[in-house]
């Protein structure tokens, strides 16, 4: 069923082509959003998709090789005609949905849920949205952040198209320079201030100002003409950016650069100034013309997004986080009854890493990262997992999955708290002589904060009692530690744990 079309489709239309950004090439900042939302969300597909008139066209696509589809097929022309996510449960029970082509055939959609990408204007361009194969809930927090992922999408469409509007502006007045060696006709109406130096005197004395110049400083021309443009500058104006630009004149070529600069009354302002030079028809430099205009709010603004992206990624890298934890809560709960095997292997983690000597902000992130350490584990079956017996080698097999399918759960990461927990669930079964595994690296190879957890998971598991073995004593449990060291475990960290409270520590 096709979805009706907007009461304002010829204004979002329009909306969208403004942009040009349809039938682009895949670019980096859209690519990590979507791989970031199909991680996030732990769904195969993610897309960028803007609605065109007759198509839905994928400025990004993850997990799925097309480029667009048939609007008439289109989930996200549904999402379009709302001012939030919609959330589709399961596809198939969707009177809107059960026949469509894509729920029915490949890729078999079961789940959806897109966020509007909103202009500046209110329009809904297309969406961000993620799809799975399986049904499955979608709860309020998961929509916000959904919706937060789609503003920054957003934000990059308008960073470019910012980006290609300055660029055709400043050819266009490239063209115009070089057009004509003295432009007083031609830029005396320009809002954008424009001066003309004589580069066949000293100093480069300014021979013309336009109105817009006059405006964009303060000065009135009389105050300006004959004197250097370095009077604009001020005591916080960029040393470095002012000998780049002395050196591109003396160069008798082109510059562009932002300086910081003074007007009449002394107010500060940012001057995005291009420079170029002019030359007569015997090749000689005759004159240099700059354009210049104020770029402060521009700036400030670019700033600002800069800062609200930051927000958002940390915002995201600590719901991210929630998630893992939350996960690996799921899988040490399908194996230990209490529950709280995680929270001691965490504290004990941090304990011989203090001992060791290491930095406290280090000791910190071991402590958050270590709880992570076996969330590989939601993957392994229950059967081989909550076996109370010996397990065969292939189930030993499938058990040892765990280490690299939690390596993989958590690649990737942007927060340091994550990068240890992947360095964490990947190494911490790999043994100080080489014997372990995933990848069965030895020494030092083994990164540090898997070397630690393993001796604090190790005496855990010892001194607690699980389906398939007995509690042993804290002595029994030390003394078998004390055993691998050198096999099992790193003697520097077996030697820290030993100086530790044990009995305290169960």
């Amino acid at each position: 069923m096709a979805a009706p079309l907007p009461i304002n489709e010829e204004q979002r239309l329009n909306a969208l082509r403004s942009y040009q950004i349809l039938d682009t090439p895949p670019e980096a900042a859209f690519e990590r959003l979507t791989r970031l939302s199909a991680r996030l969300f732990q769904t195969p597909i993610s897309l960028v998709s803007l609605v065109d008139g007759n198509r839905q066209w994928f400025k990004s696509c993850f997990g799925i090789d097309t480029c667009e589809s048939n609007r008439e097929h289109s989930f996200c022309a549904y999402t379009i005609l709302l001012d939030h996510v919609m959330v589709v449960p399961d596809a198939t029970q969707d009177p809107r949905f059960s026949n469509n082509i894509f729920v029915t055939g490949e890729p078999h959609i079961r789940f959806y849920a897109g966020a509007p990408l909103v202009t500046p204007d209110g329009l809904n361009i297309g969406t961000l949205c993620v799809i799975d194969t399986k049904s499955r809930q979608f709860d309020e927090q998961q929509q916000r952040i959904l919706s937060d992922l789609a503003a920054t999408v957003m934000d990059e469409l308008e960073l470019l198209r910012t980006a290609r509007e300055l660029s055709e502006r400043e050819l266009a007045l490239r063209d115009i320079l070089r057009s004509n060696s003295q432009l007083a006709v031609a830029v005396s109406t320009l809002s954008s201030g424009v001066i003309i130096t004589d580069a066949t005197i000293p100093d480069d004395p300014i021979i013309y100002a336009n109105d817009g110049f006059c405006s964009l400083t303060g000065y009135a021309p009389a105050e300006i003409l004959g004197r250097n443009c370095r009077f604009l500058q001020g005591p916080d104006t960029d040393p470095v950016a002012v000998q780049e630009m002395r050196e591109a004149i003396a160069q008798r070529r082109s510059h562009e650069c932002i300086l910081l600069n003074y007007r009449r009354d002394g107010s500060p302002f940012l001057n995005e100034i291009i420079i170029n030079p002019v030359f007569d028809g015997e090749g000689k430099l005759t004159s240099f013309v700059g354009v210049e205009h104020d770029v402060t709010e521009r700036e400030q603004s670019r700033q600002s997004l800069e800062e609200k992206v930051q927000e958002r990624t940390a915002d995201l890298a600590s719901s991210q986080m929630e998630i893992l934890q939350r996960l690996a809560r799921a899988a040490e709960f399908r194996d230990d009854d209490t529950g709280r095997h995680t929270q001691r292997v965490a504290h004990n983690s941090a304990l011989i890493a203090r001992a060791l000597g290491l930095p406290e902000t280090q000791v910190e992130l071991i402590r958050e990262a270590a709880p992570l350490h076996d969330v590989g584990k939601i993957a392994i079956s229950d059967l081989i997992l909550l076996k109370p017996g010996k397990l065969t080698k292939e189930e030993f097999d499938a058990m040892k999955t765990h280490a690299a399918i939690g390596a993989a759960l958590l690649s990737e990461g942007k927060s340091e708290v994550v990068q240890i927990a992947e360095r964490i669930a990947g190494g911490h079964h790999e043994c100080w002589d080489g014997g372990g595994y995933p990848k069965g690296i030895s020494g030092e190879e083994i990164p540090i904060e898997a070397r630690i957890l393993a001796v604090a998971d190790v005496f855990d598991a010892l001194t607690h009692e699980r389906t398939y073995k007995k509690a042993w004593s804290v002595e029994a449990a030390v003394a078998e530690i004390t055993q691998q060291s050198g096999y099992q475990f790193d003697p520097k960290i077996v030697e820290a744990f030993l100086t530790l409270p044990h009995r305290e520590m169960i």
